[in-house]
């Protein structure tokens, strides 16, 4: 087998872009690649060694461009095979005209295309012409989920495109056993009806609206934990304090944020219900890993939460509902919260639909696949046109 020299770039080093980064180095290295991140900072868990130190800044535009010369120096290095593009501004930044024919294929995985956060009909256009032009300098595009595939065909992404699926460690999220979901329970201080909501504080992930809604309607009995810190460059973080305003009544008492931690699980194996109220997603991992822990969730309608909660032949793993209507959200996790049976039930199916859905081989073989797919795409292309 070929050893391929893989550069993954990403800004982001927290969350689940990063997540997803850490696992695909872990599995490539394992499979006798020799991948390196591109990043600001380092992704945690990855070995320091990996690590090729970039000198960008979302906030700081005057490292734009010395970035975007350094990222395309470093990919037309002889010998890198892939460059693996991880979110919007390292997607910007390394597809630029200019590449040479000899240069290595470029994959593009937005993490969530920006289209549904424009805040006007002009911040829209200008998204779409930004993505439409760098896609023109794209090999092949990889999406986390079908639908994420579908947004981007319909905002004219037009160029090949593969849908990858997102891999959870089945071994580490994973139902617990009686006596464990008591210990964590305790060590936390969870009392029964517990619902969390897993996310950076930021507009995308919702928690706004979601503590809103339950300050106006509190679930009896029922506790709301938030998980997840507001640190990092999101677009538009939301911090503990606007949160507590619009609860004046409830936070405190049925709302409590725990901030970030390090390992989501024990939270997880804690909670009834997770709810999510995300206004837009690539495909949520938090999601995901609930469901891998057997946990029913209930989240709006975004891309690709009803291929893993409704769709599919097993029986349903929580709700899915439309997008915008809070109250229904909350009423959707009452019901789990107040039917045992039911919540059971899905959560059964929860995990069954992980163990089809997540499983890390899955994805890291229709990964290698796209990066197969890039490369013999660039080579056709620059077979018949010089003028890149």
């Amino acid at each position: 087998m070929t050893t391929r020299r893989i550069v993954h770039v990403t800004d982001v080093s927290i969350g689940g872009v990063a997540a997803l980064v850490r696992c695909f180095v872990e599995a490539q290295s394992a499979m006798g690649d020799e991948p390196v991140v591109l990043s600001p900072d380092p992704v945690p868990g990855l070995p320091a060694d990996v690590h090729v130190p970039w000198g960008f800044h979302r906030r700081k535009t005057s490292t734009w461009l010395p970035a975007r010369n350094e990222l395309r120096r470093i990919c037309q290095q002889t010998g890198v095979d892939i460059v693996h593009l991880h979110a919007f501004f390292a997607g910007q930044l390394g597809r630029v005209p200019g590449r040479p024919s000899a240069g290595p294929g470029v994959v593009y995985q937005p993490h969530s295309w920006n289209f549904a956060a424009a805040r006007d009909p002009v911040s829209l256009a200008a998204l779409r012409v930004l993505e439409r032009q760098a896609s023109r300098h794209t090999d092949l595009v990889a999406t986390n989920c079908l639908d994420e595939l579908a947004e981007g065909r319909r905002h004219g992404i037009g160029v090949p495109a593969r849908s990858l699926g997102l891999p959870v460690d089945l071994g580490h999220f994973r139902p617990p056993t009686p006596p464990e979901r008591q210990a964590v329970r305790a060590e936390l201080g969870v009392d029964p009806r517990t619902v969390v909501c897993v996310g950076s504080l930021c507009w995308q992930k919702g928690q706004d609206r979601l503590v809103e809604a339950w300050e106006r309607a509190p679930l009896p009995q029922a506790r709301l934990v938030l998980v997840g810190g507001g640190t990092g460059p999101w677009l538009r973080r939301t911090d503990i304090a606007a949160l507590r305003r619009l609860a004046p009544t409830q936070w405190g008492q049925s709302i409590s944020a725990v901030g970030h931690v390090g390992d989501v699980r024990p939270w997880v194996w804690a909670a009834d219900v997770l709810v999510q109220a995300s206004r837009y997603e690539a495909q949520g991992l938090a999601l995901c890993e609930a469901l891998a822990c057997g946990l029913p969730a209930v989240t709006f309608a975004v891309n690709g939460a009803n291929a893993v909660i409704e769709d599919g032949p097993e029986r349903p793993a929580g709700a899915v509902v439309q997008q915008h209507d809070v109250d229904g959200l909350l009423a959707a996790v009452r019901r789990r919260l107040d039917d045992d049976p039911l919540r059971e039930a899905e959560g059964a199916a929860a995990r069954h639909r992980a163990e089809r859905l997540f499983r890390p081989h899955d994805v890291m073989t229709r990964l290698d696949s796209a990066y197969r797919e890039a490369m013999l795409l660039r080579n056709r292309r620059f077979s018949t046109r010089r003028d890149w």
